[in-house]
């Protein structure tokens, strides 16, 4: 059975200056350490979702007492506050071995740093900060 090109290159002579020899890109899919920092990245958006849905049960819903004057507890569920901002912490430092991934594989110059991993770093740690401020 015979092989099969189909390679462009045989067409254009050696010697021909105004033509440059085509690179040949071999991959098939995104490597694996691409697929890492997408995974990553994901996993914490996620966490900082739970952080916040945590955070939002922790706070005593006033709306209802309030309206209905029920009286209702007014205390902040303060564990639930201290999971969320130990998820927010968590979140940052997946972004951050995200960074770092994603600075290791920056070897070409169509690679680029991932947007979601630093908006969501930057995030996190400013919500990581802004719970322990306001909530002590």
């Amino acid at each position: 059975m015979a092989k099969k090109e189909n390679d462009i290159r045989k067409y254009i002579p050696a010697e021909d200056p105004y033509h440059e020899p085509i690179p040949v890109d071999r991959r098939r899919r995104r490597d694996a350490l691409s697929r890492v920092i997408a995974w990553i990245s994901a996993t914490s958006w996620g966490i900082a979702v739970f952080a916040i849905g945590f955070l939002a049960l922790a706070q005593p819903n006033s709306e209802v007492g309030a309206t209905f004057r029920i009286a209702y507890d007014k205390s902040i569920d303060m564990p639930l506050v201290e999971i969320s901002f130990y998820l927010m912490v968590f979140a940052g430092l997946l972004c951050i071995i995200g960074l770092i991934f994603n600075f290791f594989r920056h070897k070409r110059k169509t690679d680029r740093f991932s947007k979601s991993l630093i908006i969501m770093g930057v995030i996190s740690i400013i919500c990581a900060v802004a719970i322990r401020l306001i909530f002590g």
